[in-house]
């Protein structure tokens, strides 16, 4: 921990607070789940909620919950895969995590202003005015700090919760269909249909490491792990019951959608006023997560930036602790991406995440071998064996997720990913990084003014990107159906533009791999260090 952590004011939020601020990140409610159902099949759908928590949910949040314990410092993932790995690997893990927050996090305000909008049949351009009054709402409430942001959570949070327990009352007092049947599309195969509706399953599922980025304004940290494991039985007991409820009372099934079949009709059963009510909560539910993001999002370029990994600019808070260039960035993107539809902000936003949350695993499980008596107040209560296989869950759904998610979102994560080294490399040599903040502990090769080990480790970072590339072309070749594209874009030669930008990725990927990899050995290897050190000597 360091000073300027140190000195921060302390926020006093309870176990309920985090559990209701985690659970409106992770969830809000079950809307998103309704894409899934015409996607994969009603039977499918159910299955998918309940297994993708075993392969995903639940080892994100028992690691969080442990490197949270043991490292409690804001910040969560980045200070995490940065202590396992070092500098280079937090800066790629924060990259990654910046991308997923700073695009996605303005969807939810768009889902909340469309909710609205089809309610009192606005125009788009006063759904658009409405979802600026919102953005200014929540971003004056987002500025006064972190404690008026868990008390509206944990008051949005109830109501969430306390609307999906009746749908799932009415839903099942109105049963009249089959909730599984038919299985899986019988137009398209299995793997297809998993495919489809995979990247919205993960997605309703993530968000469980993002209270650890405030975890160093809490007066007791600690409370983080507990949260967690009250908050994803209660998301799972959101999603399935509800899901079944609602299969079994209105089916139609392939009408199924944001803009179809809902919930919302669920509650119609009850009464005609029962739908104006859950599009309010629909509402609610879409504000609540967007109110929670904005309050972790604007804090993870701090920490960056207090590695001298970012402009020093980015450190300045306000007397709340918020700080106001990421905060202020959070709100013009919101107003941005406040006229963009939910798929374009969300192509971006599912694949983004893989790799961080990828590498916190890979960090968890480093730590148990190479700092075993690390204080974990909480521990996940595995041997090592056990505890890397749960670690190893999630990069495995990870790499599925990629390939299956669709050629479009395949295309448009790898090609980002490229980047992230280069910018490491600006950040690195213009602000001076970690050797700047602690030379002893962090030093420089003077060849490379890098630190030593990162040409190999850029070499290695694109070659396995350009591994997984490779992989895709040939997968998603077979895999792909080029009709879907050409009939989504209306361009009948997306498909093959596509490919090509596979092929593109890959190539750049193997030459940067050779070309870092020959400066590793003609400057940075281990004989070149030694050298060095003897010639400070002399």
């Amino acid at each position: 921990m360091n000073d300027s952590e140190n000195s921060k004011p302390k926020q006093k939020v309870g176990v309920i607070g985090v559990v209701f601020m985690i659970y409106a990140m992770a969830c809000a409610g079950a809307f998103g789940i309704e894409d899934m159902i015409p996607f994969a099949g009603p039977g499918l759908t159910v299955v998918m909620l309940i297994v993708i928590p075993f392969f995903w949910a639940v080892p994100n949040a028992l690691i969080s919950a442990e490197l949270g314990s043991a490292l409690p410092y804001e910040g969560g993932s980045y200070v995490w895969v940065k202590r396992a790995f070092g500098e280079f690997w937090g800066f790629q893990s924060c990259f990654g995590r910046l991308v997923s927050y700073y695009v996605g996090v303005p969807i939810y305000v768009v889902l909340a202003g469309d909710y609205m909008g089809s309610l009192l049949n606005w125009n788009d351009t006063y759904t658009y005015i409405f979802k600026l009054i919102l953005i200014a709402i929540f971003a004056f409430i987002n500025y006064k700090g972190v404690k008026d942001v868990a008390a509206v959570g944990t008051v949005l949070g109830i109501l969430i919760v306390a609307a999906f327990a009746c749908v799932i009352i009415i839903g099942f007092s109105h049963a009249q269909y089959n909730p599984v049947e038919p299985f899986a599309r019988e137009d398209q195969s299995v793997i297809a249909s998993v495919g489809g509706a995979l990247a919205i399953g993960m997605w309703m599922y993530t968000g469980y490491e993002s209270m650890a980025n405030v975890a160093g304004e809490l007066e007791n940290p600690q409370v983080i792990p507990k949260a967690l494991m009250i908050v994803v039985p209660l998301i799972i007991l959101t999603y399935v019951p509800t899901t079944i409820a609602g299969l079994c009372s209105v089916g139609q099934w392939k009408s199924w959608g944001t803009d179809g079949v809902s919930y919302g009709d669920v509650a119609a059963l009850a009464g005609s006023g029962w739908a104006v009510f859950f599009v309010v909560v629909a509402f609610l539910g879409q504000i609540s997560t967007y109110n929670s993001w904005m309050a972790t999002s604007s804090r993870a370029f701090l920490v960056l930036a207090e590695d001298n990994l970012a402009p020093k600019i980015l450190t300045k808070t306000n007397k709340n602790s918020v700080p106001i260039v990421g905060w202020a960035l959070m709100v013009a993107l919101s107003v941005l991406f406040a006229s963009f539809s939910f798929d374009v902000i969300a192509i971006l936003t599912v694949t983004a995440i893989l790799f961080p949350t990828s590498l916190m695993m890979f960090a968890a499980l480093k730590l148990r071998i190479s700092e075993p008596d690390l204080p974990r107040p909480f521990k996940v209560k595995l041997n090592n064996f056990w505890f890397g296989a749960l670690c190893m869950l999630v990069p495995l759904t990870a790499f599925v997720a990629l390939y299956l998610n669709g050629l479009d979102y395949f295309v448009a994560g790898c090609a980002m990913f490229i980047i992230g080294p280069i910018l490491y490399m600006i950040a690195r040599k213009s602000l001076g990084g970690m050797t700047k903040k602690d030379p002893e502990h962090n030093p420089e090769n003077p060849k490379t003014k890098m630190p030593y080990g990162d040409m190999k480790r850029i070499a290695f970072f694109y070659f396995m990107l350009g591994v997984l590339v490779a992989i895709g072309y040939f997968f998603l070749n077979w895999y792909e159906d080029p009709a879907y594209y050409i009939e989504t874009y209306g361009n009948e030669h997306i498909f093959n533009l596509f490919m090509g930008g596979v092929v593109g990725t890959a190539a750049v990927s193997f030459i940067l791999a050779i070309v870092f990899y020959g400066i590793h050995k003609k400057k940075d290897d281990a004989t070149n260090r030694i050298d060095t050190k003897q010639e400070g000597l002399k």
